[in-house]
């Protein structure tokens, strides 16, 4: 195993996985079998903008892939969000994941980080740091660094499961509630066959694929509530639920959390 460069502190040194070893994108996930991280530890909120249609996504694809791995294997506060973008729609293949809305997430983030641009494959974390989504030991180092900074607040979820609609209970901590609360629904695992474009003959896998995104406001004791919608093809047993709360004006995640199971 090959670490990345700035070594871990030693309570970290002993979860992090052969994730930052190139040659880990083949090993398996198992599953959660611990307790769920507390609520107020330190998270890093991982966001990939991507499209089927970029052949330089795929590499950065495989690190949230890893990512996620290393998530589920050590039970791990990194919460991992792909989001498919639409600007490479008309150029030959058009992403089935893609939406306007994820497009226009990623553009929020250009005054955050001062550019005038934005690209494919962009991976943010914690809404403070942003880099090509394919460098895995920059990925290792920024996440060693938001794993290592307490929170400034927590956010606490349950659901309820009722046909195809989730309803999502949050419960904000005093010292976030005065910023945005968004919720994601997230297919855990896709796959396609893409048949133009610049990927065109490869079978493209994903992982943590934002399906929907809800902004929603919340009460003055931090209570919200809110309702998303399982698309036609996504089956209950393969979704999430990742919610976070944001300062819109500096991009930073102030607290986030995640639900693997639903209840009916």
């Amino acid at each position: 195993m090959k670490p990345f460069a700035v070594a871990l502190a030693l309570t970290l040194m002993t979860m992090l996985p052969a994730f930052f070893d190139s040659t880990s994108e083949n090993t398996k996930a198992s599953q959660i079998d611990s307790p769920p991280a507390e609520a107020d530890a330190p998270f890093a909120l991982v966001e990939l903008y991507s499209s089927e249609g970029c052949s330089s996504c795929p590499p950065a694809d495989a690190v949230l892939r890893d990512l996620q791995k290393v998530h589920d294997d050590k039970n791990l506060r990194i919460y991992c969000l792909g989001f498919h973008v639409d600007y490479w729609d008309s150029l030959g293949w058009k992403d089935r994941f893609s939406s306007a809305d994820f497009t226009n997430r990623q553009r929020s983030y250009r005054n955050t980080f001062h550019s005038d641009s934005i690209y494919t494959p962009q991976m943010v974390v914690n809404g403070t740091a942003e880099f090509n989504g394919s460098n895995r030991a920059l990925a290792g180092k920024t996440i060693e660094q938001a794993l290592s900074r307490q929170p400034v607040g927590s956010l606490s979820l349950d659901a309820r499961l009722a046909g195809r609609t989730v309803s999502v209970n949050a419960q904000l901590s005093e010292s976030v509630r005065s910023h945005q609360l968004t919720v994601a629904l997230v297919q855990k695992t896709a796959s396609s066959d893409v048949k133009r474009g610049e990927n065109a003959g490869r079978k493209l896998t994903h992982a943590q694929l934002v399906r929907q995104l809800q902004s929603s406001q919340h009460d003055s004791l931090g209570k919200a509530k809110l309702q998303l919608t399982i698309p036609n093809d996504l089956q209950p047993d393969d979704l999430t639920i990742i919610g976070f709360v944001q300062n819109t004006t500096t991009g930073e995640i102030l607290a986030a959390n995640e639900l693997t199971k639903i209840s009916p």
